[in-house]
């Protein structure tokens, strides 16, 4: 993995083995003095790998004191896309 220091950026991208994370930051809205910040993780990869299966070194489901390095959401919302001509289902030939 590739890292970086990202503290002056609001934006990244980790390129993995066969796979990328990119996360971006924006406000979303600001309410009388008080900010909603939306972070987005997207999560990809070129291999027959599970990306769910990396959303637990990642995110905090369980607020336990030693995740400090992990993103501790309010909110989750996930959307799954399954894309290339692999998983085109006009497609009769795999692509492997």
């Amino acid at each position: 993995m590739i890292q970086a220091d990202l503290s002056p950026f609001n934006n990244a991208v980790l390129h993995l083995k066969e796979s990328h994370i990119t996360f971006h930051t924006y406000i979303e809205d600001i309410l009388n003095n008080f900010l909603i910040v939306r972070l987005e993780l997207h999560i990809s990869s070129c291999s027959e790998s599970n990306v769910f299966n990396s959303l637990p070194e990642i995110i905090s489901l369980n607020n336990q004191k030693n995740d400090v390095d992990k993103v501790e959401p309010h909110l989750i919302n996930i959307d799954y896309l399954l894309r290339g001509a692999k998983h085109n289902p006009s497609t009769k030939q795999v692509i492997k």
